[in-house]
Order: structure tokens, then sequence, then C-alpha cells
């Protein structure tokens, strides 16, 4: 069967739950089955544990079987760094070293465990870099491969909140991502990274214009980038008054529209 024709299944990870989409592909793709599971508390170092439980019950039978599959991780399970252009890195290996140096410096020792990718960019552009602890990806593989997923890709929040600005991230704007208890805030003009940086979001409100104007301060720049490109999810409510607000949706296939209440929007976001 060709793979335009196969099922695909969203599967997103959070603090707070798993949800997890089937959808049948074609012409008119058909919402086949969704499964919701709230996460346990956390007990131990590892954040994301109660996730991969909720993800055991997600993928037990009924299951979502023999599907090709996308996992979105919540950005509370990912740490990110903007990295300057150094003319002095020549290969990707290189890249990789220096970017493993520098979340060494800023998170510990325990990022010489983490897996870490790079964005793609132009030269003299800055780059993305993100980690995620390795054992994280092992487990949701293992599991992937007990249900027989066919695991495509696992993309950080940032990165499936970032493919769904699409062709409007050339325009100078801010990306807000906004999660409960987390947003995520960066800045891109002239096709770049200007900024990126995570802060916490204790109520799950808070006014956009202050946290740019926040934001604006530690850079040293002035008022001119106007435009946000807003993606919230699961409840969380962000004042927008002050700033011009355009609301990142997960696209326009029939029939995912996320429920009311939220807990499927971490699954949809990377649908389009």
């Amino acid at each position: 069967m060709s793979r335009l024709w196969r099922d695909e299944v969203r599967i997103a990870l959070s603090p707070q739950r798993v949800a997890a989409v089937r959808l049948a592909r074609g012409f008119r793709p058909r919402l086949l089955q969704r499964k919701v599971v709230a996460c346990g508390q956390a007990h131990d170092e590892h954040a994301w544990a109660p996730a991969i439980e909720a993800l055991r019950e997600a993928l037990a039978p009924p299951d979502l079987a023999d599907a090709d599959t996308v996992v979105i991780l919540s950005d509370h399970f990912v740490r990110y760094l903007l990295l300057r252009w150094n003319p002095a890195l020549v290969t990707e290996e290189e890249d990789i070293t220096y970017a493993r140096a520098r979340f060494g410096q800023v998170f510990g020792a325990g990022a010489e465990n983490w897996a870490i990718r790079l964005s793609g960019a132009k030269a003299g552009t800055a780059r993305v870099a993100s980690a995620v602890e390795q054992t994280l990806l092992d487990a949701v593989g293992a599991l992937a491969a007990q249900s027989r997923l066919n695991v495509r890709s696992i993309q950080p929040h940032l990165m499936a909140a970032f493919n769904a600005w699409g062709g409007r991230r050339a325009r100078a704007a801010w990306l807000a991502i906004a999660e409960p208890r987390r947003l995520m805030l960066g800045l891109r003009e002239g096709g770049e990274w200007r900024s990126l940086r995570s802060r916490p979001l204790n109520d799950g409100t808070g006014s956009l214009a202050e946290f740019i104007e926040q934001e604006r301060k530690l850079l040293g720049i002035g008022p001119g980038v106007q435009l946000v490109f807003l993606h919230a999810v699961d409840g969380v409510s962000l004042d927008a008054a002050g700033v011009r607000v355009e609301r990142l949706t997960p696209g326009n296939r029939p029939g995912l529209a996320p429920r009311d209440d939220g807990e499927l929007a971490l699954a949809l976001c990377g649908v389009t």
C-alpha cells in the first residue's frame, strides 16, 4: 500500500496527558480513533516518566497499530539553545559537539546523555539546537515498536508549531508557544532567529505585550516587530491586547478541529 494512503497516527506527550489520534488518509482524511490518557504525578528526576506510563495505556488494545506515526513532545521535555553562526565549525559533527558543550555549560553534566538535533539554517545565520533525554526517546521507541507503529519522526512542540507557521515564516514576527506553566517566545527577522527563550507561565495567563516588552529589554532592541504568531494549547489564555496576533491552527483537514476542552490540541498541532 502506498504511504500516501496508509493511516497516520499523531501522538502528543505532555506532563498533563497523552493524546493520540488515528487518521485515515486520502483525499478526505477521516478521524478514525482518539485516545486521551491523563498523566500521574512525577516522583523522580525523570519528569516525563508519567507520560510514558500514559503512553503505554494509550497504546494498549484496542491499539493504534500498523500506521505511520509522528510523536510531538511538549516543550516541558525539551531544552533549546540558539547557536550563533560560527565559521570555524565546518562539519555537522563539529556543530553537534559544539552544541553539546554549550548545553553542558548551561544545563550541567547531564546534557552529555541528551540527544541533540540542529535546525537547518543558511550560512551566517543562527541555528536552533534542541536536546531531549535519550532515555525518553528510547522509551517512546520501545512502546511504539511493541504496538507496530512506524515512527517517522519525534518532534518538539516548537518544531511542530514552526512548521504550522509555514510560508508565513519569512515575515518578521514573534512566535509564542504557550502550554500550561510554560511559554516559548522567539523572534525571527530577515528569515533567521534573533532570540528564543523559555519562561515560566505560572497560572496559564499573562499579557503577551508585557512578555514581549521584557524580551525586548533583555535583547536591547526597540519596539519594531508587532506581529505575533500564537499557538496556545490546553486552556492557556494569554491577553493579546496591544499586539497583533495571528493564531496557528492545526490545519484544514476535515473533522479535525480540537474539542473545546483542548485535550487534543497538542496531538493535532502537527497535523498540517
